[in-house]
């Protein structure tokens, strides 16, 4: 009997059951390279740290290079956290919303200690990393609407006066291009995902279709008599012969109750 088997083309895969599959690829993937971003990190502030030293005077080498080496050993310690702590997959935006944070203090303290013009490139490049490596469109949302508002108000604390066409544009451009990364990434995470779901039913589908063919099934045409099974090839072979051939059941003899009755009636008595 021919077994039931489907093809790729006939699988289809359930939304929810899809989506799922999706967030979690993203959270464990992230999760799991997370420690080599946060020890990059770490490795380009410890560099800051002497350009700092190297590059300013007076007070406000000293405070910059206490910020940088101060967001270097922070950074050491998280690499740890992701290295040595298995912590669950849904809370990898928190982390790192955490991470960004820290970045993003740095960043508005250094300016206002350097007392350079109040400058967007560390909010643009922080968008643009939420849209990297956070894992769902609320929290890359919730990322830059907190940066952005952060930097507005440092902007008006140190009552510095950026040129706001270009800032504008500037952070219009990041705001798109963090969705833009993140869309490009769930994109082909998402055709990854479907691919894999796909493999596993059509495995799942072969495996049941391996067991069909090892188990007897359907209409077998048997003698009314003698109970005799016949073949594809009309020829006729006893029961017993005939389920060996077609499974993998052995057969051994024994005597019913009834039977024992009949033909060994001493034993029965």
């Amino acid at each position: 009997m021919k077994p039931n088997t489907i093809s790729r083309d006939e699988i289809a895969l359930d939304p929810a059951e899809l989506d799922a599959h999706l967030q979690s690829s993203l959270d464990e993937t992230h999760r799991d390279l997370a420690w080599i971003r946060t020890s990059l990190i770490a490795a380009l502030y410890s560099v800051l740290t002497m350009v700092n030293y190297l590059t300013l005077e007076g007070e406000a080498r000293v405070n910059a290079m206490v910020f940088s080496m101060v967001v270097a050993i922070s950074f050491v310690l998280i690499t740890g956290f992701h290295r040595f702590r298995h912590y669950p997959a849904r809370q990898t935006n928190l982390v790192t919303f955490g991470e960004i944070c820290i970045l993003h203090m740095d960043s508005i303290a250094f300016s206002i200690v350097t007392n350079d013009s109040m400058s967007g490139f560390g909010v643009y490049f922080l968008m643009i990393g939420s849209g990297i490596f956070m894992t769902t469109g609320r929290s890359v949302a919730i990322t830059c609407l907190m940066l952005l508002t952060t930097w507005i108000a440092a902007v008006i604390f140190r009552d510095a006066s950026p040129d706001p066409g270009r800032e504008a544009m500037m952070l219009i451009a990041a705001f798109f291009g963090a969705f833009f990364f993140y869309f490009m990434r769930l994109r082909s995470t998402r055709r990854l995902s479907e691919h894999q779901l796909m493999e596993q039913k059509y495995k799942e589908s072969l495996e049941q279709a391996l067991e069909e063919i090892e188990t007897l099934s359907g209409l077998l045409p048997i003698c009314a008599n003698c109970k005799s099974i016949r073949g594809e090839g009309n020829e006729w072979t006893e029961l017993h012969v005939y389920i060996r051939e077609h499974s993998d059941v052995e057969f051994t003899h024994s005597v019913c109750p009834g039977c024992q009755e009949k033909l060994y009636p001493e034993l029965s008595k």
